[in-house]
């Protein structure tokens, strides 16, 4: 199918719709589903900025207890 992006993503979320009322994903967490890719990766990405947020933080406070011992 060559329909705009925005057009199929309609289409796809109308499958997953029909999927789920017919008890196709009955018992499973919305983790486990194939399109759960794209939450995966906005996790991943808030957990990677995170951890960068974290770890300049720590270099900033080394920075001023350095600064304050002098």
């Amino acid at each position: 199918m060559n329909a705009p992006p925005k057009l199929q993503s309609c289409l796809s979320e109308r499958k997953v719709e029909e999927e789920v009322k017919n008890g196709i994903w009955m018992g499973e967490s919305p983790a486990t589903r194939a399109d759960a890719t794209i939450s995966e990766s906005i996790s991943a990405n808030f957990q990677r900025r995170n951890r960068v947020y974290k770890e300049e933080q720590r270099q900033l406070r080394a920075a001023v207890g350095r600064r304050q011992r002098w």
